[in-house]
């Protein structure tokens, strides 16, 4: 990737994340960036595509965390990791994942990206085997039970720090008996 295209990926993140992705003209990412505003056009073909472009390197770091969750053997471990790694995805890319929450009601196809991903499908799919080997009745209701959960806190830490975070990860895992 050239550089100016990383700056204007950089540069669109963070406008995007505060001033919001309707509010946010490609004309001052450019000028924001020190790029002109044809070639966001030229990399990208439209402020869209640059979003649709933001949102893939998203799902290739949630690839990357996804799997310490599908990699773990333990079915505890899984649960474990399935929690944690949301803040960790939060910690690496903050403002990726306030451009998200603001993105999801505005664009929801661009937001379903994330959640229907392949990286997405797989940790589901492995969180669920975990609460089947642990002996839960219903594997599939535990699982997205355990991701609303995550989600919902998820959105209302957003403004914590993180001492606040992480006494909520320790809560979940004492809640599912992972406090070993």
């Amino acid at each position: 990737m050239t550089e100016k295209k990383q700056r204007i990926l950089e540069t669109a993140l963070r406008l995007f994340a505060t001033q919001g992705y309707a509010s946010t003209p490609t004309s001052r990412i450019a000028r924001e960036a020190g790029v002109s505003e044809g070639l966001i056009f030229r990399h990208f073909g439209s402020k869209e595509g640059l979003l649709h472009a933001l949102i893939e390197e998203s799902v290739q770091e949630i690839a990357r965390q996804a799997a310490k969750v599908i990699t773990a053997t333990e079915p505890r471990e899984v649960l474990a990791r399935a929690i944690e790694v949301p803040f960790e995805l939060w910690r690496g890319s903050k403002e990726f994942w306030q451009l998200q929450y603001s993105i999801k009601y505005q664009k929801p196809e661009l937001a379903r990206l994330i959640d229907e991903s392949e990286p997405m499908r797989l940790l589901l799919s492995r969180v669920q085997e975990a609460f089947q080997a642990l002996g839960y009745r219903n594997p599939a209701a535990e699982t997205r039970l355990l991701f609303i959960i995550v989600n919902g806190v998820f959105q209302h830490l957003m403004s914590e720090d993180e001492i606040v975070q992480e006494a909520f990860i320790r809560f979940l895992k004492q809640k599912y008996g992972l406090d070993t």
